[in-house]
């Protein structure tokens, strides 16, 4: 059986939202390891790049790696829940 087209786009997008949510996790993991101001904040921020630029290359479509990513970021550096939603929901509109 084949595919359609529709399956196979759908299953691509989900395969860069994923890849660009790891790259993101990881490298934000590392720019808060390379000197962070706080437990939040870092004078270095290499995710921003990376997004910028799978926003530009891939369209807009790939938004929702960006805010799980930042989303689990906060989160798995102790923010709560609500902050960790509000702090990745309010900063996704802004890079796109």
């Amino acid at each position: 059986m084949r595919k359609s087209c529709k399956q196979i786009f759908r299953i691509n997008r989900l395969f860069k939202i994923f890849i660009l949510f790891a790259v993101y996790y990881a490298t934000a993991r590392f720019g808060l390891n390379l000197g962070a101001v706080s437990k939040f904040a870092t004078f270095v921020w290499p995710p921003m790049g990376i997004d910028l630029a799978a926003l530009l290359i891939f369209d807009f479509d790939l938004w929702p790696g960006i805010a799980l990513a930042a989303f689990f970021v906060n989160w798995s550096l102790g923010a709560e829940v609500r902050t960790s939603f509000v702090e990745s929901d309010l900063r996704t509109p802004y890079k796109i």
